[in-house]
């Protein structure tokens, strides 16, 4: 919470000394403050803060509609420049690693992440670390200071700009770059507020997220805070004896201290926490680990990321597990052409794939433990989701053109929705294959031609190359009505959205996504284990982010439940998605 205070008293608390002050360490109410302690008018803050993150000025000339005295007070007292690009890497997969220089000559680094929900940015916060973390390479430099809130803001400024050139823009915040964010609360907190802001970058609160490794105190007091920020805690340890070893913060503040601040922020915000687990291996990933985990996190509402380890020489652990993440296009393209020589020992995809796979290399093991399903699959995988396609509408939209709600996806053909639908491409998703199966299972494939031709005539410019696309432009009110996962639309209207789900009369297609054992000669002796774990202790949390009974025993809420369940007629296979695909070109004009 912000509290009130002079310019005097700010400059002592940021550290600056006699160096330039940055615009960007001033949140959007202690800008409206400087404002008024240099005789301006409170609306002269709202005009700079235009200008430093909508209209993204680089220097304070660029400040057009100030006047010529106010900018020179501006440039006489405050900076704009706190950080300079030393180097820049772009990996093949759009992950992008910039180097920078601050004023004092320090270095730090930032990193740009692509994903299919949006991009995001991992922040740092502090100018070397004092954890001293066993495993982190952060840690074999000790801090040096803290970053001030304009330092961190100047790194997301930075990288929004170069996002500028493509159009494009964030969507997501990390802190959890280089520095305990909970070591510099003060200042990571104010330039949260700066971001977060609507007349800031307006990131939701909800698409931010702070990482700490468990300083006790600090939990508290975010806790108080009652803000909607994501919180994550770098946990890598089930017992203290472990922890201690791994992670010395620990030692002041042990795990049962730690889980009692935990349980405390969980009962004020009922906010699900994520808890960060890194694998080392024969250190932290034997059986018991599971088991004191799996009884440590008890209750909570949270999931655990599990991290695969980078080895870093200094610190003597080894690498074992490489986690990647493929499209669903590029994962199956790999499997069906490498077969038993692909690198991974296990793998989560679409069930369809994992079938025309086997069929085609026999590449997977016979399953070694109970897989309980409500309905009968294969012997080599089981079944983690269940996807469910619907209609998703923007109900202020539909409203606001005067246009009902459609019942049906016939309905979609009507020129009355034309520039109001997007879709997913089904070239690009799996997402758009449940689309064109309840039309073609419904209508036949000359009617369904017919159909589908006039809905992708309506959706024009709004066809999406990712199954989450559509439901992006429908929350943005871009579109009225889109086609996707029908769970995303039900979270969505829980929030309090102005989005609700249709259920198509033609029907609620699924696709489930399952996971599988690689067939190797030296097969990890733990890939087996590893999976029963992913399925038995995993599916409680995903069933809460995917509620659809798949094994015996699970319930849903009436209220998940789908009106129209149906079933492919045919069997799902590779081929048969193929032929969806040359069907759906051919109703494109």
């Amino acid at each position: 919470m912000e509290t009130p205070w002079s310019l005097q008293g700010f400059y002592g608390k940021i550290g600056y000394g006699d160096k330039m002050k940055s615009l960007y360490d001033f949140t959007y109410d202690q800008m409206g403050d400087m404002a008024l302690e240099q005789g301006w008018k409170k609306f002269r803050a709202h005009q700079i803060f235009q200008w430093l993150y909508r209209k993204r000025a680089v220097s304070i000339d660029d400040m057009s509609d100030l006047s010529k005295d106010t900018r020179e007070t501006l440039k006489q007292q405050f900076s704009l420049t706190p950080l300079k690009l030393r180097d820049k890497q772009v990996a093949s997969d759009g992950t992008t690693k910039y180097l920078f220089a601050l004023e004092d000559g320090s270095l730090i680094e930032s990193v740009l992440m692509q994903f299919d929900y949006g991009k995001s940015i991992c922040v740092t916060s502090q100018v070397g670390c004092n954890m001293a973390c066993a495993f982190c390479a952060s840690g074999l430099t000790k801090k040096k200071r803290n970053l001030t809130s304009g330092e961190m803001v100047a790194q997301v400024l930075y990288v929004q700009r170069d996002l500028d050139k493509q159009e494009d823009r964030l969507s997501h915040i990390v802190v959890m770059g280089t520095g305990e964010p909970f070591d510099n609360y003060e200042h990571v907190m104010n330039f949260l507020s700066t971001v977060n802001h609507d007349r800031g970058l307006g990131i939701g609160a909800r698409h931010i997220t702070i990482s700490t490794c468990g300083v006790v105190p600090k939990i508290y007091e975010f806790a108080k805070e009652h803000t909607q920020y994501n919180l994550a805690i770098s946990l890598h340890a089930p017992n203290n004896e472990l922890r201690d070893r791994l992670m010395p913060v620990n030692r002041a503040y042990p795990l049962e201290e730690l889980m009692e601040a935990i349980q405390y922020y969980a009962r004020e915000n009922n906010r699900r926490l994520t808890f960060e687990y890194i694998l080392l291996r024969g250190v932290n990933d034997q059986k018991e680990h599971v088991a004191q985990l799996a009884k440590l996190l008890k209750g909570l509402n949270a999931y655990v990321n599990l991290i695969p380890y980078n080895a870093v020489d200094e610190n003597g652990f080894q690498d074992q597990y490489v986690l990647q993440s493929f499209g669903t296009s590029e994962l199956g393209g790999k499997i069906m052409a490498e077969g038993k020589n692909l690198e991974a020992d296990i793998i989560t995809m679409s069930s369809y794939y994992i079938d025309s796979a086997q069929q085609k290399n026999d590449m997977f093991d016979k399953l070694t433990f109970p897989t309980p399903t409500l309905k009968t699959y294969s012997d080599y995988d089981t079944p983690l989701t269940a996807l469910e396609g619907a209609m998703i509408v923007n109900t202020s939209v539909l409203k606001e053109k005067q246009l009902p709600v459609p019942s049906s996806l016939k309905e979609l053909a009507n020129p009355k929705y034309k520039g109001l639908i997007s879709i997913p491409d089904i070239k690009a998703s799996s997402t758009g294959w449940l689309l064109v199966q309840a039309l073609l299972d419904t209508y036949g494939e000359e009617d369904g031609k017919e159909i589908l031709t006039a809905i992708l005539d309506n959706v024009g410019p709004h066809l999406e190359s990712s199954g989450s696309g559509p439901l992006k432009k429908v929350r943005s009110g871009e579109v009225g009505i889109a086609f996707g996962l029908r769970h995303q639309a039900l979270a969505d209207k829980e929030k309090g959205l102005p989005i609700d789900c249709i259920d198509p009369i033609e029907g609620n297609y699924s696709l489930t996504e399952s996971i599988a054992v690689v067939k190797k000669e030296n097969v990890n002796k733990t890939a087996m284990a590893m999976a029963r774990c992913i399925m038995e202790n995993g599916r409680r949390d995903i069933l809460y982010t995917y509620p659809t009974a798949l094994y015996e025993g699970e319930q849903v809420e009436k209220k998940y439940a789908s009106k129209y369940p149906r079933v492919f007629k045919r069997a799902l296979s590779v081929e048969l998605l193929e032929e969806h695909q040359a069907f759906f070109e051919g109703c494109r004009k």
